[in-house]
């Protein structure tokens, strides 16, 4: 039984249109399906980490579930887990245990005009949404910092909701944010820039 994958297992492989994950594996290793022609991702509940750009560049792909067991996206190897997915429109989060959105997760995700942050999300990393299609986006109690340039060049981002909980949000967090026309910080807020 396979357990697991290698790292650019299969990238640069735009022919490869789906994939079927066996039981056995528990990661999904750097740049393994990165530029690829998949379309819709189902992540199964043995899935503990996606690391980075395992599935970035999927210019095809419109829709991603992910599982309740996952705690990190691209936190090994870098970042940008989809990272360019163009055509990405839907994602769907598990409830799970705590879960980090790190850097470039969705970057340059243009397609993506929603997006619901789980409750057991804890912080969003650099770049995480940068240059994202986001035209709102509501942050939640359970998040305690923003990372700089989060949500840099979001042009269509018009309302941003901030809950209490949320502690820091670092430099250029919203910068480029050129459709934000109001913003209500909570007061568990301490430090904005650095």
């Amino acid at each position: 039984t396979l357990k697991e994958l290698n790292q650019c297992s299969f990238q640069n492989c735009p022919s490869l249109a789906s994939i079927n994950f066996p039981a056995g594996i528990t990661r999904i290793p750097y740049a393994c399906f990165d530029n690829t022609g998949l379309t819709t991702l189902t992540i199964p509940d043995t899935i503990v980490a996606i690391e980075g750009a395992a599935f970035s560049r999927c210019a095809k792909l419109t829709s991603i579930t992910l599982p309740k067991t996952l705690t990190a996206l691209g936190e090994k190897f870098g970042a940008g887990v989809f990272n360019g997915c163009s055509a990405l429109t839907e994602v769907n989060f598990a409830e799970n245990g705590k879960l980090m959105i790190g850097a470039f997760t969705f970057n340059g995700c243009t397609s993506l005009t929603q997006i619901t942050i789980p409750d057991t999300c804890t912080s969003i990393e650099y770049c995480a949404f940068s240059g994202a299609g986001l035209t709102s986006i509501d942050i939640p109690a359970s998040v305690s910092s923003i990372a700089n340039q989060a949500f840099y060049l979001c042009s269509s981002l018009s309302t941003i909701t901030l809950h209490e909980g949320l502690i820091s949000v670092d430099s250029m967090a919203f910068t480029g944010c050129t459709s934000v026309k109001e913003i209500s910080l909570p007061r568990s807020l301490t430090t904005i820039g650095n």
